[in-house]
C-alpha cells in the first residue's frame, strides 16, 4: 500500500526525471532536479480546483 507521501514522492522524481532529460542530463541525474520538481509540484497542487460537490 502507498501513501500519499511516497505517491508524492513518486511523482517529485518522475517531473525530476523530465526535467534532467529536458536539461541534456540521463534521467539517473534526476536527483539534481529534485528541488526544483518538489517546487513545481507544490505548485501545481496549490493550483488545483476543488471538485465540486455532489
Amino acid at each position: 500500500m502507498s501513501t500519499d507521501g511516497s505517491k508524492r514522492h513518486e511523482s517529485v522524481i518522475q517531473i525530476a526525471m523530465l526535467l534532467a532529460e529536458k536539461n541534456g542530463y540521463s534521467t539517473e541525474a534526476w536527483r539534481l532536479f529534485e528541488a526544483e520538481a518538489d517546487a513545481a509540484l507544490t505548485k501545481m497542487e496549490k493550483h488545483e480546483r476543488p471538485e465540486p460537490a455532489a
